[in-house]
């Protein structure tokens, strides 16, 4: 075993106490990959705690959730491996996270940013409340991606603001728009998760912001000058989402 696959050898079962009884364990086969291991080389261990602790942080923060207490789970499992799959960024089950790290060591940029970001999106994931499985796919998509966005990680591959056809195309789109309305009443995202505990309806839009989604949406477009037009026209290609069981696959950033 080379010094590059020993780095992520390490982290084989390793388990981290994170900030108030959220725990994080890694189930790491990234070494088993054949050839050079970049994410070896490019990604060490104190690295991979600080985007694990900074994402716990930013999900109670933007939730107003306390962790170990008011959150969906204690923890979460990472199980890193190949999916024989560049495009599959990763598949989040429960609390169960499958980070492909084909994709990232074929990223193109800054893969240690990129591995931050999509953390953050799938711990969301993880977290955050989904009406029982009712809200929109692009809600809860664009829900993970805002995290990403107001914890940093952003990625340089997005939309500009004010892109899309739909408030719900999801992703980054659905993203910026949640972050126009979180700015019209601060605390916006997090009331909206916690009334998506049990149930999902548009009618929240109503109740928190006074206006409906659709509504909403013309007032962000109009913000940013947009007409409403496709989002291939944008040069912006929406990730693949497909379903394996209830297994998410998605391609993100």
């Amino acid at each position: 075993m080379s010094p590059r696959q020993f780095v992520l050898a390490l982290l084989l079962l390793i388990s981290l106490e994170l900030t108030h009884a959220t725990r994080d364990q890694i189930d790491d086969h990234s070494y088993e990959v054949p050839g050079e291991n970049q994410c070896a080389f490019e990604l060490n261990i104190c690295y991979i705690f600080w985007v694990l602790i900074g994402a716990t942080q930013a999900i109670s923060s933007t939730f107003n959730q306390t962790p170990g207490e008011d959150m969906k789970y204690n923890g979460v499992s990472i199980l890193a491996y190949s999916f024989n799959d560049p495009l599959t960024v990763a598949r989040t089950k429960g609390n169960l996270i499958r980070l492909n790290v084909d994709y990232l060591q074929h990223y193109r940029g800054d893969m240690p940013e990129e591995f931050a970001g999509v953390m953050y999106h799938e711990m969301t994931r993880v977290f955050q409340w989904t009406g029982n499985g009712t809200a929109p796919r692009g809600l809860i998509n664009g829900i993970a991606d805002y995290v990403r966005l107001k914890g940093g990680h952003a990625s340089k591959s997005w939309p500009k603001k004010g892109s899309g056809s739909r408030w719900d195309d999801g992703f980054a789109i659905t993203a910026y728009f949640l972050e126009y309305c979180n700015d019209l009443k601060p605390g916006f995202v997090a009331n909206l998760n916690a009334l998506m505990k049990y149930s999902y309806s548009e009618a929240f839009f109503v109740q928190l912001l006074g206006k409906s989604v659709h509504q909403l949406w013309g007032d962000y477009k109009l913000a940013y000058a947009t007409r409403r037009i496709p989002g291939s026209e944008e040069g912006y290609r929406k990730p693949p989402t497909r379903s394996f069981d209830s297994f998410l696959a998605v391609s993100i950033g």
